[in-house]
């Protein structure tokens, strides 16, 4: 989770590449999937989603790849009754992002 942190401390400018934007998505499902159902859980997927925000607009492919990893650990974990509490608004949230990330990166040809 502080690898998520870290780079959710410096923005959009802390995810420079595709192996950066996955490893925070994987690192907050990670922390999701380890900590649900407590709050830090929720911290976890908040902070990667807070990081993916604005690469939607400025680096789609990045932010669909982030997206991605994190909705990989994220949406098993918030379809469960017991642990996902919470957790279902980030997964809705991460959801609609990743398809937005997605038509802006095919709208610009896959840049990154």
């Amino acid at each position: 989770m502080a690898w998520v942190r870290w780079h959710g401390a410096r923005g959009a400018d802390g995810v420079a590449n595709l192996e950066a934007a996955r490893r925070v998505g994987r690192d907050a499902a990670r922390g999701v999937a380890l900590l649900a159902p407590l709050p830090w859980a929720a911290q976890a997927a908040g902070a990667a989603i807070d990081v993916a925000g604005p690469l939607v607009a400025e680096r789609p492919a990045l932010a669909a790849a982030l997206l991605a990893d994190l909705r990989s650990g994220l949406d098993p974990v918030a379809a469960s009754s017991w642990r996902g509490y919470g957790l279902a608004a980030f997964a809705a949230r991460a959801a609609v992002l990743e398809d937005e990330a997605r038509q802006a990166a095919r709208a610009t040809g896959g840049r990154q």
